[in-house]
């Protein structure tokens, strides 16, 4: 990318020669100055070049750049649903031509604002189409920009595999040439991958090696996204405290950029992390300050997280209505934007709603709709609450066995993602089991107790053994207080 304007005159210069004399070599250079330009975002420049261009009778090929510019303007004044009417005239354009690098990069920029709406589906398109037109070239490089990209929006679809073959590939490239700020990113992106994984402490690591290359270089902006990327992973990890720090550094330094996206994105993040410490007034401030700015930019994705996480403190603080009317709002927009986990995520909170108001029915239907989709996309963590959920329903039910078998489930799908899930599911069986013992039903708890250790055990295997010690204790303590 150009980091120094390149001068209007000379451009305009170049234009006239290739106007004068039809000379390819000319108008190639013209070009080539003028991509510059468009990446180094010099609108003044950019528009003076458009506007001389638009006086003459350009051929398809400078019609096509002409079209680029046009739209990557647009796009810089967040003018989208314009700047994509002029991207795609511009894509057609350049499939007329031989012109495959200009039209890779129509492809990448069509792609970035696609992302930027959520609009996942085409965004994945773009970026594919672009992978694939390097490859062609021969631009390993191009290539790897594109992966990096691509890698996300995999991230998205939770193609996981696909995703870190994604960055890996790009890592490779981007040490191979000696770009290190480039390769932050990939190591950013292969973070981002492992923290949904649960693979938390390497998560870390890779933050903070990307960490460490953006500090070096100065890239205050690069600095912004991993700080918040590296609270994410020490919040999984069961490590609070550095998350909250991290996340504050991130607000910090978005604020002083200006940088209003990333300010929600820390103030959501910081608002999931108070409310896992019990802090729900804090965290309510938090989401409730990143919601309007999500609604502002536009950012369906970030409003419905923000919405989501809304309901769930409105729903500890006994805020059933509230909590509803946000659950419902985040639930259209989840299915709008074709986010499986999102929604997934919003559906369980919805049904954990419905327990708290004992609509069992209600609960057992969200709850399937959530597993079906969890299990599409190979996310552990929320299978394991839905399996909780229809345990519940199968408790109400008096269905013990089938509620065994749930519980079971969950306990082994929260244990093989992370011990800190395992835990945590844990505790919440075993608050709902412990009622049993004070409702006289002594023998029931037994048969699930001992239903999740024997079934839990080959499962997990010697590694994970102490993810049944607090099943097996109260499989003990059962049978001491049996008469």
């Amino acid at each position: 990318m150009s980091l120094e304007p390149v001068p209007a005159d000379f451009l305009l210069e170049l234009l006239h020669q290739h106007l004068a004399s039809h000379q390819p070599d000319a108008l190639e250079t013209w070009r080539t100055q003028l991509r510059d330009a468009l990446e180094a975002w010099d609108a003044p420049l950019v528009q003076r070049l458009l506007a001389e261009l638009t006086r003459h009778e350009p051929d398809v090929r400078t019609q096509a750049y002409l079209n680029m510019g046009r739209g990557g303007w647009l796009a810089q004044r967040d003018q989208r649903p314009e700047a994509l009417v002029r991207l795609e005239t511009a894509a057609g354009l350049f499939a007329q031509t031989d012109d495959t690098l200009g039209y890779c990069w129509v492809l990448l920029t069509q792609g970035n604002l696609y992302s930027d709406q959520a609009d996942w589906d085409r965004a994945l398109a773009a970026y594919q189409q672009a992978a694939d037109l390097f490859a062609q070239r021969g631009d390993a490089y191009g290539e790897a920009q594109t992966l990096v990209n691509l890698g996300a929006v995999y991230c998205a679809h939770s193609r996981w595999g696909e995703a870190l073959q994604a960055y890996r590939r790009s890592l490779d490239t981007f040490l191979d040439v000696g770009d290190i700020q480039s390769a932050a990113m990939s190591l950013n992106g292969l973070g981002d991958i492992l923290t949904d994984l649960g693979h938390y402490e390497e998560a870390i690591e890779c933050y903070e090696a990307s960490l460490e290359i953006f500090v070096e270089a100065g890239q205050v902006s690069g600095l912004v996204s991993i700080l918040n990327n590296l609270g994410r992973a020490y919040d999984g990890a069961a490590r609070p405290e550095e998350a909250l720090a991290s996340y504050q550094q991130s607000l910090a330094l978005a604020q002083q950029l200006g940088d209003w996206r990333s300010q929600a994105i820390a103030l959501d993040n910081t608002g999931v992390t108070l409310q896992s410490l019990g802090r729900y007034d804090e965290a309510l401030t938090a989401h409730q300050q990143s919601l309007p700015i999500y609604r502002q930019l536009g950012d369906r994705h970030g409003a419905s997280a923000a919405l989501n996480h809304l309901g769930m403190v409105q729903r500890h603080r006994l805020q059933w209505v509230a909590a509803e009317s946000h659950f419902s709002e985040a639930l259209a927009l989840k299915r709008a934007i074709h986010d499986r986990r999102g929604l997934a995520s919003v559906l369980l909170n919805l049904a954990l709603l419905r327990t708290n108001q004992e609509g069992w029915t209600e609960v057992k239907s969200l709850a399937v709709e959530a597993l079906a989709l969890a299990t599409q996309i190979e996310a552990d963590e929320p299978q394991a609450m839905a399996h909780v959920l229809l345990g519940l329903v199968s408790l109400e039910a008096q269905d013990m066995l089938s509620a065994a078998e749930h519980f079971t489930e969950a306990v082994v799908l929260a244990w093989q993602h992370h011990a800190a899930t395992g835990q945590r599911i844990n505790r919440a069986i075993l608050r709902h089991l412990d009622g049993l013992a004070h409702e006289g039903q002594v023998n029931e708890g037994q048969v699930i107790y001992a239903h999740i250790v024997q079934n839990g055990r080959p499962r997990l295997g010697s590694e994970l053994s102490e993810a049944l010690q607090d099943f097996q204790s109260c499989l003990r303590q059962v049978k001491n207080s049996a008469p």
